[in-house]
């Protein structure tokens, strides 16, 4: 089997008073090329969506995590 993209998506979810919820999310396919390794395009792609969600934390009125 050979795997030609990744993608991962990560949502953060911050309780906020009166019963609301702020959530953000973000997503990222990569597109692998022969010989790429899939273990290191889940880490980068896992470190972009995070940074995606943490730099829209304080943006938003919420703690960073």
């Amino acid at each position: 089997m050979e795997v030609r993209e990744i993608s991962v998506s990560m949502l953060y979810t911050k309780s906020l008073p009166n019963y609301e919820n702020l959530k953000l999310e973000a997503g990222v396919t990569i597109a692998l090329a022969p010989g790429d390794s899939i273990e290191e395009a889940y880490e980068k792609a896992w470190k972009l969506a995070r940074g995606q969600v943490r730099a829209q934390i304080p943006a938003r009125g919420a703690s960073p995590v």
